[in-house]
């Protein structure tokens, strides 16, 4: 097992997976420049560089604060990410470069698609954090606010106010978008961990049928204690249905 590259799905960032787990797998990197690179696996087949994927999420961004509501941008959602493509400098620069071997550009831009998902599911991943950073700030100073005030927890003047705002239970990541992206660009020797139960849960739903691993072996890396490894592997029908892409079976790893 020691043999196989161990990336963590469907998180890319340490903050949303147990400390204790953190070091068990590497985090995919989509592209970009960044400074804990120990940590991340950074595949060799991105097709952008980490100036034009630093690009395109700047692009999404401002895009995205041209509207009030997350409401109105569900035409933009309807449309897909083959038509936001179109609209962006990065489809531009390639219909400037012009147009070669029909396959191999079908590939090329599928592949755009893949790490373009990857990076918005990266920024997603960093604004609830920043998101979850404010809410602690907020906290400490309520709490801070509250002792000042002499509060006692129990008064009913403050019983029925909150000021924790739970985005992680309320936000939804989207992993079933990000599997195939994850998939497309996992080395041969790669596998996906995941430590999510409800990630867990739904990937056996989809034809997973995880085995128990014997971790027996002395100084086995994913030997944690209380926890049990599983593997499973998700055919690669499932997620590439034109058959044209994947040439894998993907394979997977379960901490439970």
């Amino acid at each position: 097992m020691s043999d196989n590259i161990l990336i963590h799905f469907p998180y890319m960032h340490k903050e949303f997976v147990s400390e204790i787990l953190q070091n068990k797998a590497l985090f995919l990197n989509p592209g970009l420049e960044l400074t804990d690179e120990d940590n991340y696996f950074l595949p060799s087949s991105l097709v952008l560089t980490p100036r034009e994927a630093k690009a395109y999420i700047n692009e999404c961004l401002k895009f995205g604060e041209q509207f009030k509501k997350p409401s109105d941008m569900a035409y933009f959602g309807l449309k897909g990410i083959d038509d936001f493509y179109t609209d962006t400098t990065l489809a531009i620069k390639s219909e400037l470069i012009g147009a070669g071997d029909k396959k191999k550009d079908e590939r090329l831009f599928e592949a755009k698609k893949a790490q373009m998902l990857l990076l918005l599911g990266y920024a997603l991943e960093e604004r609830i954090i920043e998101l979850l950073q404010i809410d602690d700030k907020l906290k400490n100073s309520w709490q801070k606010f509250e002792q000042l005030l002499g509060v006692e927890k129990d008064d009913d003047i403050w019983a029925k106010t909150t000021f924790s705002t739970p985005i992680a239970s309320q936000v939804n990541l989207g992993w079933e978008k990000l599997l195939y992206p994850f998939a497309l660009f996992l080395p041969e020797n790669g596998k996906l961990m995941v430590v999510d139960r409800q990630v867990q849960e739904a990937l056996a739903e989809m034809g997973v049928n995880w085995e128990k691993k014997d971790l027996d072996i002395e100084g086995s890396p994913l030997k944690v204690s209380g926890l049990n490894v599983f593997e499973g592997v998700l055919k690669k029908e499932k997620l590439d249905q034109k058959g044209k892409f994947l040439y894998n079976d993907l394979k997977l790893l379960a901490l439970v």
